[in-house]
């Protein structure tokens, strides 16, 4: 996640090209990065070319267009080089042609919109912008759908971490924090843990 946002550290902070995803005809610019495990997969349909050079905007060096039908998610176009020429690469990414089902995703999806007038740096960036969605997926199947503004997202994200609070997940992340007290603990998950929930806990 922090890679997706802000390229390879926060050292050197680059706001990154997320990938889209087409519902019910509209546009949603997603943080999560569904073609990770394809490429893991299939190494060599990887579109990423460095030929010239890495583009700080885009660590991974492609762009996707994901587009749901009848709830199932499809790929529909991927970009090498982003930054500059956005080539399509469907076909090496995708040789026989056919509709890519993403059906080895399974999780959630988060997508920001509007502004954002925080730091980029900060914590605070992510709680931030005007709209929010969250879109439950299972083997690339669309479930819940839940959008918000910004203040419906703050006390969405409230009552979600008193969920995550009882999975074995949130008790992996504090064993990170050592000894320190589980408010410490609480305080260091809660900007992030919404990219470790694995359900709507309300």
């Amino acid at each position: 996640m922090v890679l997706c946002v802000f390229g390879a550290s926060q050292a050197q902070a680059t706001w990154q090209r997320l990938d889209t995803l087409i519902y019910e005809g509209k546009e949603y610019p997603i943080f999560n990065t569904m073609m990770s495990d394809y490429f893991v997969k299939y190494p060599d349909r990887n579109p990423n070319d460095e030929s010239e050079g890495r583009c700080s905007g885009s660590w991974r060096g492609y762009e996707a267009e994901f587009e749901v039908s009848d709830n199932l998610i499809y790929l529909k176009d991927i970009f090498s080089k982003p930054c500059s020429l956005r080539t399509s690469a469907l076909m090496k990414v995708n040789p026989d042609g056919k509709k890519l089902l993403v059906d080895w995703y399974s999780g959630f999806l988060i997508s920001v919109g509007g502004e954002n007038t925080s730091d980029l740096y900060s914590n605070e960036f992510l709680d931030s912008f005007e709209r929010y969605a969250f879109f439950e997926v299972k083997a690339g199947k669309i479930g819940q759908v839940r959008q918000f503004d910004n203040k419906g997202y703050l006390k969405f994200k409230k009552l979600q971490f008193e969920g995550f609070k009882k999975t074995e997940r949130y008790e992996e992340l504090v064993k990170r924090f050592g000894n320190k007290p589980r408010e410490s603990a609480d305080s260091g998950i809660y900007w992030s843990f919404l990219f470790d929930m694995d359900r709507f806990y309300f």
